[in-house]
């Protein structure tokens, strides 16, 4: 009926802000983890607000990473940006934990 729609409705609103909101959280926890341990790593790391870093380091960083199994965006087709710029996106915990060991790895960095 009516009612029973509009009450599912309101329970649907709010375990949805409640996800947005464990989200977010996630995403800033994630990303204060992520940019000190990136700054140690590569050249330089743009923080931003999305769901995703943008960093800068040597050009054949996305083939290095391709050789320990991991894919990094390569961002040099851009506009404004060159063959020097990768994105990745922010994950969970245990998968940034294991990008960044794999990143100190080709860096030739013991984590």
């Amino acid at each position: 009926t009516l009612l029973a729609s509009s009450a599912a409705s309101d329970v649907y609103k709010r375990q949805d802000t409640e996800y947005l909101a464990k989200t977010r959280e996630n995403l800033q926890a994630e990303r204060a983890y992520l940019v000190p341990r990136l700054r140690e790593l590569v050249a330089e790391v743009y923080d931003g607000y999305g769901n995703f870093l943008l960093f800068r380091d040597e050009p054949d960083l996305k083939e290095r990473m391709l050789e320990v199994g991991v894919l990094i965006r390569a961002c040099g087709d851009f506009e404004g940006l060159d063959d020097t710029y990768f994105r990745i996106g922010i994950r969970s915990h245990s998968e940034n934990q294991e990008f960044i060991r794999r990143l100190a790895r080709v860096k030739n960095v013991v984590k």
